[in-house]
């Protein structure tokens, strides 16, 4: 029964230490409404203005970098609406830490590639990724791979740890989750 797999479910995000979650597509209109959800939240269940403040930033980039690459996936054999509204967003806190967790479907074509930005970013010091950062701000003619790139340092930048695990469904597709801790 659908009811036994909705408590099943709320009880694996407690586990999870989830505060909440948001789970769809990822037009436009929806980060808005995300934002102004985790502002509203964060502001009535969290008295610093900081974590506040980067709470919308890393929603913001993980959210935009999913939006670019379904846009750009679009136009893909494989792409079909299941794969764009399957996107999950979550928010959470353990102690003293806050959490965002946000997932969505890749091509397996891309997964090289996300990997080797990633294994770079890791292996970047925190002066690398600020000096790589200011060098992108001034760049005018940014393209959509250093767009995602851009989003990716910021991720680093403001947060105390990025982790990433991609989990493969079939020959075509797999599931890639973001962890950005406070």
């Amino acid at each position: 029964m659908h009811n036994e797999n909705l408590l099943q479910a709320s009880n694996i995000l407690k586990k999870m230490n989830i505060l909440f979650t948001y789970t769809g597509s990822m037009e436009h209109s929806n980060i808005e409404n995300l934002c102004s959800s985790v502002e509203s939240y964060f502001k009535t269940n969290i008295d610093n203005k900081n974590i506040i403040s980067k709470m919308l930033s890393i929603t913001i980039e993980l959210t935009q970098n999913i939006q670019h690459y379904l846009k750009k996936k679009e136009l893909t054999t494989f792409f079909n609406k299941i794969i764009a509204d399957s996107v999950v967003v979550c928010f959470g806190r353990k102690n003293e830490s806050f959490f965002i967790y946000a997932g969505n479907w890749i091509e397996n074509v891309d997964v090289a590639k996300i990997e080797n930005v990633m294994k770079h970013l890791y292996n970047m010091t925190e002066n690398e990724i600020n000096t790589q950062y200011r060098m992108k701000m001034h760049s005018i003619n940014l393209i959509d791979e250093e767009n995602a790139r851009m989003g990716l340092l910021q991720l680093f930048r403001k947060s105390q740890k990025v982790e990433h695990e991609v989990i493969p469904k079939d020959i075509h597709w797999s599931f890639i989750v973001f962890k950005v801790t406070l």
